[in-house]
């Protein structure tokens, strides 16, 4: 379980980073204690799913890149990495967005046949 624990640890710290963001200001943004960041990128404390969903809202992330296993170049090509960005995209949209979201792409899709 450690090594879980680090994996996902090693995957936010690294997010973080690559958004520029401390472990204070990714603390600040997803309601979440400093202290309880850190002891989770140092694989020291095991971070509940309401945690987890937490952090990635404020990485603006789906939760599925936290726990991800795979190479990031890999993840990259990956259909379903692709999916899920666009799903964690439409979430933040109201319905009536997104269904004109949806109404476009498919138009495009349409256009591109």
């Amino acid at each position: 379980m450690a090594d879980l624990k680090k994996i996902v640890g090693d995957r936010i710290r690294k997010l973080r980073k690559e958004k520029g963001l401390s472990q204070e200001e990714l603390a600040y943004a997803s309601s979440l204690h400093s202290t309880y960041i850190g002891r989770i990128e140092r694989g020291e404390k095991n971070a509940s799913l309401e945690s987890l969903e937490k952090i990635a809202n404020a990485l603006n992330e789906p939760i599925e890149n936290l726990v991800s296993f795979t190479d990031d170049s890999k993840i990259q090509q990956d259909d379903f990495y692709i999916l899920s960005r666009f799903h964690h995209l439409l979430l933040s949209k109201s319905e009536n967005e997104r269904n004109k979201i949806i109404k476009i792409l498919n138009d495009i899709l349409e256009w591109l046949r």
